[in-house]
């Protein structure tokens, strides 16, 4: 993914979103963050942070890797940590539905793909984002995905997918090769 992103912000805008920050005691969020930025500066002008909402269908999942709720004071301490390691390495960290003292972005932007989409009814209250997806469409099987609500509906969508078609799933989805002028990876 790295190699793709990089090869991608040599045509267009791309904007990394380091998205939901998860933390557990087996996971060093710095650390990957540091490294991240490192492989990125240059090819990312902006990153776009959020920390994970343990929504009741993804709560389970959370609690099995270790996912431990910090305070609002340790989620402040570690966007400011975050926010001088994305400084070191140009690149501006923004928040999404987030209250981190940093700007506040949307981490897909209507206004970036000159559009004008309707809300998406799942998201969060303060959530400004387009929906560019379609649910129950993702094969990676992140324990911690909003997106997806049932395994058995992923593979039949995954099983009835035409790649040569212009949307994800269904119609009505925004087509990120042919119409977006950023990237949001």
């Amino acid at each position: 993914m790295i190699a793709a992103f990089i090869e991608l912000s040599r045509h267009t805008r791309v904007i990394w979103r380091y998205d939901p920050i998860i933390i557990t005691s087996k996971y060093n969020n710095v650390r990957a963050f540091t490294k991240l930025c490192g492989l990125l500066a240059g090819s990312a002008e902006k990153c776009v942070v959020s920390f994970v909402n343990a929504y009741q269908f993804v709560a389970n999942n959370l609690a099995a890797v270790g996912h431990v709720e910090q305070t609002i004071e340790r989620k402040l301490q570690l966007a400011v940590h975050l926010q001088r390691i994305a400084s070191e390495h140009s690149i501006a960290l923004c928040a999404c539905c987030e209250e981190l003292n940093l700007p506040a972005i949307s981490c897909i932007d209507a206004s970036l793909f000159n559009t004008i989409a309707p809300r998406d009814k799942n998201q969060r209250k303060d959530c400004n984002c387009i929906d560019i997806g379609a649910y129950n469409s993702c094969m990676n099987g992140c324990v911690y995905c909003y997106a997806n609500h049932s395994q058995v509906k992923v593979r039949a969508n995954f099983a009835g997918h035409d790649a040569k078609a212009e949307w994800v799933v269904g119609e009505g989805k925004i087509c990120l090769l042919s119409c977006a002028k950023y990237a949001i990876i």
